[in-house]
């Protein structure tokens, strides 16, 4: 892996930066709606939303977008999942 990827940081609940939004973007069309879908902010209900994608993803579930879980956002093109939130990490 390496390069941009490694490069971007951590992005977790608290934090205003633009690749949020298109973090929001990216998990709202996999099916994880529940969390504001504009805007800069990475708030509660998105952590719960990561949490959910990373459990489902084999991915440590700490709600925290770093460089193994941006990468699996970005490749997984296509995939949808129910809006099933039953299972919601704590």
């Amino acid at each position: 892996q390496g390069g941009w990827v490694d490069d971007m940081g951590l992005l977790a609940q608290g934090d205003v930066d633009p690749t949020v939004s298109s973090i929001k973007v990216r998990l709202h069309r996999l099916g994880y709606r529940r969390f504001p879908l504009y805007g800069p902010i990475f708030g509660p209900d998105l952590r719960r939303q990561v949490q959910r994608f990373q459990t489902r993803h084999g991915l440590r579930p700490d709600g925290v977008v770093g460089p193994q879980t941006f990468l699996t956002l970005g490749g997984l093109k296509g995939e949808v999942f129910p809006d099933d939130h039953s299972q919601e990490p704590v």
